[in-house]
């Protein structure tokens, strides 16, 4: 589901809806919110960077890999324990406002279209799952990017038109 806020208000960020929950990041307050979709509850709110920050939220199952832009860093936070564990990741290193985090059935991948760069973490322990490798793309983070359900990663680079997708190595097709 793609949630687009008028002008002004919170910033566009995608919502994924996982077992009748979904997490919502507030840039203004450096929070995720976990709310139930079929009542609109708000369950819990997690601190997860210093406010204002520049946060995108994506799920991984019931968890929520919240990206902070402004650090380059990336934080777990726990569904179950409504808690942020084990604590924020740099999962490429200077990477900022081109980092994006997308996740599939059992693992993550850390995307920065700014650097061309990308790397695969595990979404529960935020271990790094091999080296960094180039992922030279002009993409759009929020529409040329996605995880199929086998959690391989593919991305349209919007200059050439060249379908990428990453399976232990990067394939342009």
């Amino acid at each position: 589901m793609w949630w687009s806020p008028r002008p002004g208000a919170y910033p566009s960020t995608w919502a994924q809806l996982t077992a009748g929950q979904l997490w919502l990041g507030s840039s203004s307050v450096g929070q995720v919110s976990l709310v139930y979709a079929s009542t609109g509850d708000m369950s819990a709110r997690v601190g997860v960077g210093q406010a204002p920050a520049d946060l995108a939220v994506t799920q991984s199952g019931g968890d929520a890999l919240v990206v902070d832009r402004s650090t380059g860093s990336v934080t777990r936070v726990d569904g179950a324990s409504e808690r942020a564990l084990p604590g924020p990741v740099r999962p490429l290193p200077d990477a900022a406002r081109g980092l994006s985090v997308f996740a599939g059935p059992g693992v993550a991948y850390a995307v920065d279209t700014a650097k061309g760069a990308v790397v695969t973490l595990d979404p529960d322990s935020m271990r790094f799952r091999g080296q960094a490798m180039s992922f030279a793309v002009s993409a759009d983070p929020t529409a040329g990017v996605t995880v199929d359900p086998s959690g391989r990663l593919w991305a349209l680079d919007t200059r050439t038109g060249d379908l990428l997708r990453l399976t232990g190595t990067v394939q342009r097709t």
